[in-house]
C-alpha cells in the first residue's frame, strides 16, 4: 500500500460524502464478496511525474480512484463520481495523518490535487455495476 494512496483515502473517508474505510473505500482495488456492497471506491498509485530538478522538489505522485456503482444504477454512480471529483479537485493544503505499518509518522501536507481530466466512465463489469474513474496529480 502506498502511502499517498492511504493519505487520499483518509481524505476521501472525511469528506461527508458517505465512504468509509473498508466499508465501502478501499486502497488498491475494488473488493468483491458477499458481504460488500457494490458500490465501492478504490484509490491506487500510478506513475507519477517526475521531480523538477531546478527550483521546486515537490513530489508529484498520481492516483487514480476508481467507482463502481450498484447493479443497473449508472445515474447513482456518475453523480457519485461527479461529486467526488469535485471535492478532491478543489483540495488545497489540507494536512494529512501519514500512517506507515500502523504507525502515524508525522502529517503531510496536500498542497493540491489538480485533475487529469474529468470523470471518466468506463462501461460496466460483468455484474453490470458502471465503473467510472478520475485521476489526479498530488502535488505533496
Amino acid at each position: 500500500m502506498s502511502a499517498t494512496s492511504a493519505n487520499i483515502a483518509g481524505l476521501i473517508a472525511g469528506s461527508g460524502l458517505g465512504w468509509t474505510l473498508v466499508g465501502n473505500l478501499f486502497i488498491g482495488g475494488l473488493v468483491d464478496g458477499d458481504d460488500l456492497p457494490d458500490l465501492q471506491l478504490s484509490v491506487t498509485n500510478y506513475s507519477g511525474d517526475p521531480l523538477e530538478t531546478f527550483g521546486s522538489s515537490t513530489q508529484r505522485p498520481q492516483v487514480q480512484v476508481l467507482l463502481r456503482g450498484d447493479k443497473d444504477s449508472f445515474a447513482e454512480a456518475e453523480v457519485k463520481a461527479n461529486s467526488l471529483w469535485s471535492f478532491l479537485a478543489n483540495v488545497r493544503n489540507v494536512s494529512v495523518p501519514t500512517t506507515v505499518s500502523g504507525v502515524t509518522v508525522g502529517p503531510v501536507v496536500i498542497q493540491a490535487l489538480t485533475p487529469s481530466g474529468t470523470v471518466n466512465p468506463m462501461g460496466k463489469d460483468d455484474q453490470q455495476r458502471s465503473l467510472m474513474s478520475m485521476n489526479f496529480t498530488v502535488m505533496v
